[in-house]
């Protein structure tokens, strides 16, 4: 029988990961925006951790998916899906910023590469469900 190609199946698996925690991710910072319209006064620093959260969770959550998806490799697909949408994100983050590369982009990759690796390892642990029928 055809055999699939390993490296295409983490590819799409990646690529699925990274879309979907580039959407909820989209998702949480429209949520906070609202919030933050409707509170008034947030302090700057409370936002810029806010947003650090919101990367870290999408990083899990994509990272979940795609390892869902792939079913091996945790580590390296959950590494590879937060990577990847760091660079999304950082890209997007420089072309609408005239502000230079500060510290909180190194705190961010770093969170979203623990948060990936977390996510991956977590997803390639959890166990199947038994179906019944």
């Amino acid at each position: 029988m055809y055999k699939e190609n390993q490296r295409l199946t983490v590819f799409r698996a990646v690529l699925i990961g990274m879309i979907v925690g580039l959407v909820l991710c989209s998702i949480m910072i429209v949520i906070l925006s609202f919030v933050l319209v409707k509170t008034g006064q947030i302090p700057t620093n409370a936002v810029f951790v806010a947003l650090q959260v919101i990367s870290a969770v999408s990083a899990f959550l994509g990272s979940y998916i795609s390892v869902r998806i792939c079913k091996s490799r945790g580590l390296m697909v959950g590494l590879l899906t937060a990577l990847g949408m760091f660079v999304v994100i950082f890209m997007v983050g420089l072309s609408m910023s005239v502000e230079p590369v500060s510290m909180l982009s190194l705190t961010k990759l770093i969170a979203m590469l623990c948060a990936g690796a977390i996510g991956g390892v977590v997803s390639v642990n959890k166990k199947q469900r038994v179906k019944k029928y």
